[in-house]
């Protein structure tokens, strides 16, 4: 986060410019920062026993998809907002008991479950290219094969805690639907309602812009968010019902994207 002193100093160089809107808008946005950097703090729970978790695939590495031939995100990023961590512990603690739980699809550097993992959560993520783990970059240098593991998400797959199927209170996948090809939504939503908890919660953003990397188009579903609505109600209607998550844009891991989708399952 943003320290003090780097806030400040951004504040002073926009008054200098005579930016007093921009002054404003930054303003505004550190002071909710540094609010909810003090909510996460004071949300730390303890260490206590941690749960063992596994992966159980036949497919540990996406070998075919382009992402992982060509890692660009994983490479490069390591998302999280915590902001979103203190709001989505809030919202689960309306419906479920703690300990909570979370799955992250597509986690790249492991930031997000990192930070849940600080607030007590059983926290996992799965990425299907392996070069993070490899490179042992960000987050795995501390949490591969305990928190953290490589896996391919449209194919099947189970996570074990402690050895039993595990079900998780929030799935998540930012920016990550968008780089699956339409026949392969079908697996990976199994595989999301089948590792989500009768009334958890799924959040995805996805973009419906062109990622293009050494000339190899990354985004095979460039959809907008109609239509991704319209391929959940028709393909998963009986499992997932939309849900207002009630958050802003900037309250999310990825608020860059052009679409959200967000569903608690039935």
């Amino acid at each position: 986060m943003e320290n003090l002193h780097d806030g400040l100093r951004n504040i002073k160089n926009h008054i200098l410019k005579g930016e007093f809107d921009d002054i404003y808008v930054k303003f505004s946005r550190w002071c909710k920062k540094s609010t909810y950097f003090i909510l996460f703090q004071l949300n730390r729970i303890p260490p206590k026993k941690a749960s063992q978790i596994s992966v159980v695939t036949d497919y540990p590495v996406a070998v075919e998809s382009l992402d992982h031939i060509h890692p660009h995100g994983t490479k490069r990023d390591n998302s999280t907002n915590i902001i979103f961590c203190v709001k989505i512990d809030r919202l689960l603690k309306q419906s479920f008991p703690r300990p909570f739980s979370s799955l992250d699809l597509g986690c790249a550097g492991g930031g997000l479950v990192e930070d849940l993992k600080t607030m007590g959560f059983t926290a996992v993520g799965l990425e299907g290219s392996d070069y993070s783990l490899k490179h042992q970059r960000a987050a795995w240098k501390t949490l591969a094969n305990k928190n953290l593991f490589t896996a391919d998400i449209t194919k099947p797959f189970q996570v074990l805690s402690d050895g039993h199927a595990a079900k998780f209170h929030l799935v998540t996948a930012w920016e990550v639907l968008e780089h699956i090809v339409e026949t392969d939504l079908p697996a990976v939503f199994q595989n999301i309602t089948n590792h989500l908890q009768q009334g958890g919660y799924f959040i995805a953003s996805t973009s419906n812009s062109s990622d293009t990397m050494v000339g190899v188009e990354l985004h095979h579903t460039q959809w907008p968010n109609s239509r991704w609505k319209e391929w959940v109600k028709t393909h998963f209607e009986r499992e997932l019902e939309p849900f207002d998550l009630n958050f802003s844009t900037d309250e999310l891991v990825r608020f860059g994207g052009d679409s959200y989708l967000t569903y608690r399952k039935k």
